[in-house]
């Protein structure tokens, strides 16, 4: 497996070897952690640092600042992002599922963003931050609107959901 050599100052300096597995999923979690804390700005900067600095960025630093790009509803810096991904990356599965969820965010195919039977944790962030931005455009919108017509909106499927979405509304 691949090791990385980190080196940390303490009283004097030592070697501690890690996992290139862990390095990457504690980096996930930090990214996944600052998204859903809002700061999707941070998670995009850190991203396209990696993306310049990196001789080959991994598969994870497109899914993160795809996601981000998503999120804060950046969606022509997002299908650029997606034209210059390696085309060895793009068949990587939570990429493609990402994608797949953006482009029907592109072309405004309510359905397709929230058909996926069991998101990540990652899309529902996207799939989530979707619908809020929905819901806002709606209250701005129409002042009357049918429970079918909102549903398709949202994604929302049950009745109750449905009222409470309503509620939060105002």
């Amino acid at each position: 497996t691949l090791l990385y050599t980190i080196k940390f100052e303490l009283d004097d300096l030592t070697c501690m070897e890690v996992d290139a597995g862990e390095v990457i999923q504690h980096k996930e979690r930090d990214f996944l952690t600052l998204l859903l804390k809002g700061c999707t700005q941070q998670v995009i900067s850190s991203c396209l640092e990696d993306e310049l600095s990196v001789k080959e960025p991994t598969p994870e630093t497109y899914k993160f600042l795809l996601a981000a790009y998503l999120i804060q509803d950046s969606c022509d810096e997002a299908r650029l992002l997606w034209l210059r991904i390696p085309a060895t990356h793009r068949s990587h599965p939570e990429l493609q599922s990402l994608w797949q969820i953006g482009r029907s965010i592109l072309a405004l195919e309510y359905s397709n963003i929230y058909s996926s039977s069991s998101p990540s944790p990652l899309e529902s962030l996207v799939i989530s931050a979707f619908r809020n931005r929905t819901f806002t455009m709606i209250s701005r919108v129409y002042k009357t609107i049918s429970v079918s017509e909102f549903q398709e909106l949202t994604g929302l499927k049950e009745r109750a959901g449905v009222d409470q979405a309503v509620e939060g509304l105002g």
